[in-house]
């Protein structure tokens, strides 16, 4: 089995934000005009979650390695 590459957690957090979350904001101009619709915030909100828990979960398996040789 080959190794697989990897980028890291805080690459792949730009990433998700990059493409999911800042599609559905409001360009900057038109946020002092606006409010973006509650769908909207809704759907920015559900991914918000997704990608913390993804970084919690991520860093949830981390932490025990980088505990393993201190026992």
């Amino acid at each position: 089995m080959g190794k697989s590459q990897v980028c890291s957690t805080e690459d792949a957090v730009h990433a998700l934000l990059d493409y999911l979350v800042e599609p559905l904001l409001p360009p900057a101009e038109s946020t002092k005009q606006r409010t973006p619709s509650e769908s909207r915030q809704l759907s920015v909100a559900k991914q918000w979650q997704t990608i913390s828990l993804g970084w919690s979960e991520c860093w949830a398996e981390v932490l025990p390695l980088a505990n393993l040789g201190k026992e």
